[in-house]
């Protein structure tokens, strides 16, 4: 319990630098991939609000090689947080 909470503690610092990080690179080729490291951060944290929000970011560089897993993340992290409704379209 007490490592899967540190875990989750690091994930969400890591996902918080890398959202930065993309913030401060947004004219960067490096956008979009700090984008997806930071989503993906946020699901590894269960943080769900932000792993939607991020890769709906992420989507909306039109990134057409993780699309699918994108798409995924954004239904699984809706029915996660009991969005139903949300969660459809994506998936």
């Amino acid at each position: 319990q007490m490592l899967t909470e540190q875990a989750r503690y690091r994930y969400h610092n890591a996902a918080d630098i890398l959202y930065r990080l993309s913030k401060s690179s947004r004219d960067s080729r490096q956008y979009p991939d700090y984008l997806w490291q930071s989503a993906d951060a946020y699901r590894l944290a269960h943080d769900y609000h932000r792993t939607s929000r991020v890769m709906r970011m992420y989507l909306d560089e039109n990134q057409p090689q993780r699309r699918a897993d994108a798409l995924l993340a954004i239904g699984e992290a809706e029915l996660a947080l009991n969005n139903l409704e949300a969660a459809l379209a994506p998936l």
